[in-house]
């Protein structure tokens, strides 16, 4: 049974950021030791030192519980919550109030049925990427070519897989690679893409093309995969490019 979420609760990106949500009004908001509950649709702000910084980010529940407020979802500390540039969140309660609510109606006569097993588990996926990091010089690059590309390896694997994402985030950068990208002029090739996660283990393969690279901004580019399974829980791999003159 997961935690609810409340104003209580840490919530950080994996740069260290620190969030601070800011509820929208609802009269009908229930709490926890004084601490307004987090509910469906809540935006927040984070305290990020990454460029471009996480910035903020909107409560969307993952609809595994039942609880509501004036029809608003009550938000879960398992589920997926991202930031506006792409990263997975850590949320984390100390309190003991527990949501074991379902969607699905109980029945009227006869024992409540028991969760299904993907619901119960507290194991994160586990995701890596090889190489996790790789070096390239606009310089160089300009006198030899090389390397003509850069390729990453991407594999993770969980009991109950449910989706993958893709993102490239770094100095004037923001977008998501997980359908891929219009092939207009060299960019980042993803294979597979869409982002289904159907077997226990999966795995994602980037190339970026040498001119690609060539026309990034020099600073880190995070190419950044999170593996979410059933229960909101994740794994994520960091490919960092870093990028010199």
């Amino acid at each position: 049974m997961p935690q609810v979420l409340t104003m209580a609760a840490q919530i950080v990106c994996p740069h260290a950021g620190k969030g601070v949500t800011n509820p929208l009004p609802n009269p009908a908001r229930p709490s926890v030791n004084g601490f307004d509950m987090l509910l469906e649709g809540d935006p927040g702000v984070l305290t990020c030192p990454f460029l471009p910084p996480c910035a903020g980010y909107l409560l969307k529940s993952m609809h595994l519980n039942a609880s509501t407020a004036n029809g608003v979802q009550v938000m879960l500390v398992t589920d997926f919550v991202q930031s506006f540039t792409g990263f997975p969140l850590t949320l984390t309660e100390t309190h003991n109030v527990y949501d074991d609510t379902t969607p699905v109606p109980l029945p009227a006569t006869g024992p409540a049925p028991q969760p299904p097993p993907e619901l119960t588990t507290e194991q994160k996926p586990q995701a890596l990427v090889v190489p996790p990091t790789f070096p390239f010089s606009l310089s160089g690059f300009g006198a030899s070519g090389q390397p003509a590309a850069l390729s990453f390896a991407y594999t993770f694997e969980d009991d109950y897989p449910e989706q993958w994402m893709l993102w490239q985030v770094g100095p004037g950068v923001n977008r998501e690679l997980t359908n891929g990208v219009p092939p207009a002029g060299p960019q980042p090739v993803v294979v597979p893409t869409g982002g289904v996660w159907s077997a226990r283990a999966g795995s994602v393969s980037l190339t970026i093309p040498g001119p690609y690279a060539a026309t990034l901004t020099p600073g880190i580019h995070s190419f950044v995969l999170t593996a979410v399974n059933k229960r909101g829980l994740f794994g994520m791999a960091d490919a960092k490019v870093t990028v010199t003159p």
